[in-house]
C-alpha cells in the first residue's frame, strides 16, 4: 500500500508541532523516521493511524483520501496496524488469543476458517521466536517476549502499512540487538510497507529502506541510510544522525583550510556557507605536532576501538581510533586522516 502525507500541519492551540510535511511511504518500504524528543514523530504517527485530525493537508492511503481537514476516516477502517511504546496487551487474553483477535476483527482481513486461522497464528509467532508460548499470559512474559506478542499481533493481518512508534526504547540492549534482528526478517518475509518510529540512530540506520530526519516539527533531510549518514544536507543532521564533528575554516571549492592544514572533501553548499567541515570521529586522527591542539579530556574503550573527546579552540572533538596511544590530560594534535 501506498501512502502520502501532502502539506501536512498539526497545531494545538497556539503551538505548531508539524509544519508542511510531505512524505511518500511506498509499498515494500521500511521508512524509519528519526529526530530527538519532541520534535513530532509520534504526533505525525498518530495522524497517520487516525488518532488525531490534522490541521492541514491529505493523507492519503492507495490514492483514497483517508485525512484532510474536512475529512477524517477513522483508524479501524485503514488498512494498517499499530506497534506501541509499551505492549498494551489485554491480561485476560493468551499469546494465541491475542493474535487471534485481528484475524477476526481487522477490517482489511480476509475471512479465514479455522484451520487457516490456527496455521497465520503459528506463522506469526514463529516470525518473532514465541512458537512455544501460544497459552502463556502477558504476566508470564518478560518484556521482550511481550512486545514480540505486540509485533506478531500487529503483522497477522497482514496490513497495507505497519506503523511502529519506539517500540524497542523500554528494553535493554541485548533485547535491542535481537528485536531489531527480528523486526528486519519479518520485513523481509512479509513484505508490507514499515514506518518505524525512533530517536536511536543505530536502528534508524540498520532497518531502513529509507530514512526521514525530523527537527522541530521539519524535515530535515530524506535518503537512504548511507546518504543520511555519509553526506548530511546540514549541521543537525550531520551531528544528530551521524555524530559528525563540526568544524569552522574556510571553503575554496572542495578544499578546507584550518589552522594552515588543507583538507579535501565534498560537501553540500550549506557547510560551504558556513565555514564547517562535517568528520565523523573515524575520520580523524592524533598526532604529536600537526593539526587542531587539543587535550585529551575523555577516553571511552569501545571494544574493538578507542573514542577520544579533545578539548579544542574547536570545541570538543571527537576521535576513534584504534590504538590507545594517549592518556588523560595529554596534549595533542587532531588532523584528518
Amino acid at each position: 500500500m501506498k501512502t502520502e502525507l501532502i502539506n501536512v500541519s498539526k497545531q494545538y492551540g497556539q503551538t505548531q508541532v508539524l509544519h508542511d510535511i510531505n512524505v511518500t511511504i511506498d509499498h515494500d518500504e521500511f521508512v524509519v523516521l528519526i529526530g530527538p524528543s519532541g520534535c513530532g514523530k509520534t504526533t505525525l504517527l498518530k495522524l497517520i493511524a487516525g488518532f488525531e485530525p490534522l490541521s492541514d493537508g491529505d493523507i492519503m492511503m492507495d490514492e483514497q483520501v483517508v485525512a484532510s481537514v474536512h475529512k477524517t476516516i477513522p483508524p479501524n477502517k485503514r488498512n494498517l496496524s499499530m506497534v506501541f511504546q509499551q505492549f498494551a496487551l489485554w491480561p485476560h487474553m493468551n499469546v494465541s488469543k491475542h493474535v487471534e483477535y485481528p484475524l477476526k476483527n481487522h477490517q482489511f482481513t480476509s475471512k479465514l476458517n479455522d484451520s487457516q486461522r490456527k496455521e497465520r497464528i503459528e506463522h506469526c509467532l514463529k516470525l518473532v521466536g514465541l512458537s512455544d508460548f501460544h497459552k502463556r499470559y502477558p504476566h508470564e512474559l518478560s518484556g521482550g517476549q511481550q512486545q514480540r506478542v505486540s509485533i506478531a499481533r500487529a503483522i497477522a493481518p497482514k496490513p497495507g502499512l505497519l506503523l511502529m512508534d519506539e517500540p524497542l526504547s523500554s528494553l535493554d540492549a541485548h533485547l535491542k540487538r535481537d528485536l531489531r534482528y527480528q523486526i528486519k526478517e519479518i520485513f523481509n518475509k512479509e513484505r508490507t510497507s514499515f514506518l518505524y518510529v525512533t530517536h536511536d540512530q543505530s536502528e534508524a540506520l540498520s532497518l531502513a529502506t529509507k530514512v526521514i530526519v525530523m527537527n522541530a516539527g521539519r524535515i530535515e533531510q530524506v535518503g537512504t541510510p548511507e546518504e543520511v549518514y555519509n553526506h548530511p544536507v546540514n549541521s543537525f543532521v550531520a551531528e544528530f544522525v551521524g555524530g559528525h564533528n563540526l568544524i569552522h575554516g574556510e571553503w575554496n571549492d572542495n578544499h578546507f583550510e584550518v589552522n594552515g592544514m588543507h583538507w579535501h572533501k565534498e560537501v553540500t553548499q550549506h557547510f560551504k556557507e558556513e565555514g564547517i567541515i562535517p568528520l565523523k570521529p573515524h575520520e580523524l586522527s592524533l598526532n604529536d605536532n600537526h593539526g587542531i591542539k587539543g587535550e585529551v579530556v575523555n577516553i571511552l574503550f569501545e571494544g574493538g576501538s578507542y573514542e577520544y573527546t579533545v578539548e579544542t579552540d574547536q570545541g570538543r572533538l571527537k576521535v576513534m581510533t584504534h590504538d590507545h596511544r594517549s592518556q588523560m590530560n595529554d596534549i595533542i594534535y587532531v588532523n584528518m586522516k
